[in-house]
């Protein structure tokens, strides 16, 4: 089960996650029966220094859905960043619902990142152009009309990039959530998320 929605690290996740739905889904998603949303999810979401820490992907819709095994051939990164930044693919076993298990730092509060490579996928003519209806994807979908592609299979590719913040116990711990960690779309925050009311963010694509 996932851990309580109204938790501080919650709120960010379902926050970036739902802006990347918007942003990254909408371009680079699997269509209508395939999930929109993917997260990470911690064992926890506030942790002291020393903690142990399991790190699991989700996936579904309205952020309710099912684990996700984990995959070495498609990570790009998987990183965590605490006082410093450590990468976490060679912990992961394929197959393993867990990602990995990692000990905080400090308890300044831990960033996890991850990136996967992309993955091309192919839809018959009249899901293609359902699900580029669904998602609003108006010139694409125009496109295909202008080029007599009605009938035509549609292709193209997509890549995940989501991140999860676990809180420390430190005073400063809210400095580190404000630090981009430079995915290609990444949601950022503005204020500590645990206090801030409404909680503001920055989306950076390639860094921009």
């Amino acid at each position: 089960g996932l851990p309580h929605p109204e938790s501080a690290g919650l709120r960010l996740a379902r926050v970036g996650a739902a802006v990347l739905a918007l942003a990254l889904g909408g371009a680079l998603t699997p269509p209508l029966a395939l999930a929109h949303e993917y997260w990470l999810v911690p064992s926890a979401y506030r942790a002291a220094a020393g903690d142990t820490l399991a790190i699991a992907a989700f996936v579904g819709t309205g952020f309710r859905g099912e684990k996700k095994p984990y995959a070495p051939t498609r990570a790009v990164r998987f990183t965590v960043h605490g006082a410093k930044v450590r990468d976490l693919r060679p912990v992961g076993v394929n197959g393993d619902l867990t990602w990995a298990r990692f000990i905080t730092d400090d308890g300044g509060g831990s960033m996890v990142a991850y990136e996967s490579g992309f993955v091309p996928i192919e839809l018959e003519a009249p899901e293609f152009d359902a699900y580029l209806a669904l998602e609003g994807l108006d010139a694409p979908l125009q496109a295909r009309k202008r080029l007599g592609a009605k009938e035509g299979k549609g292709r193209e590719r997509y890549a995940r990039c989501p991140k999860t913040w676990i809180a420390g116990t430190a005073a400063a711990d809210a400095k580190r959530v404000l630090v981009p960690v430079g995915l290609p779309i990444e949601v950022v925050p503005l204020d500590d998320p645990a206090t801030a009311r409404p909680l503001r963010v920055r989306v950076l694509f390639q860094g921009k």
